[in-house]
């Protein structure tokens, strides 16, 4: 039996977006907004596996919203208003890590991250990687194509 995941409530304001879930919650005005993708990972169905990423103008970091959450069509219409561009998704038959960009334009279908293999931690994880078996996790960084426009346009 799957247990149900509360994904979340996400919503727009006059000033940016909101988004709470069980655990938390955080804020972002549109004028922190530097670029909007979307990213998937492979831990559906037992988990949420599919998210809108909102990366912050000073290009330290991200906030991400479950793409199941409550509002999330009316923040897609939301954010098409407010930017004056379309905002498809089209990473929803992903089952893996993928990452793409929805806006700026400029960037558009770009990836957003990259997933990259951790340090092996020991001896026996440096030698599984070396037969071909990979890690069970990654660690999950701002693309370098992403991060450019972030130091181009960072001020």
């Amino acid at each position: 039996m799957v247990k149900a995941t509360y994904s979340g409530t996400i919503f727009c304001t006059s000033a940016g977006i909101e988004y709470a879930w069980r655990n938390g919650s955080w804020k972002l005005p549109f004028s922190e907004i530097a670029v909007i993708g979307e990213c998937t990972n492979e831990l559906g169905p037992f988990a949420d596996d599919y998210f809108v990423c909102f990366v912050n103008r000073n290009g330290k970091g991200w906030l991400d919203c479950s793409f199941y959450a409550e509002g999330r069509d009316a923040l897609l219409t939301c954010l098409e208003s407010h930017f004056g561009t379309p905002f498809e998704l089209g990473l929803s038959d992903s089952t893996s890590f993928k990452s793409r960009v929805m806006w700026p334009p400029s960037l558009r279908g770009e990836p957003m991250f990259e997933y990259l293999a951790p340090p092996p931690k020991n001896r026996l994880s440096a030698w599984l990687r070396r037969i071909g078996m990979k890690p069970n996790t990654n660690v999950q960084v701002i693309a370098p194509r992403v991060q450019k426009f972030l130091s181009r346009t960072a001020g």
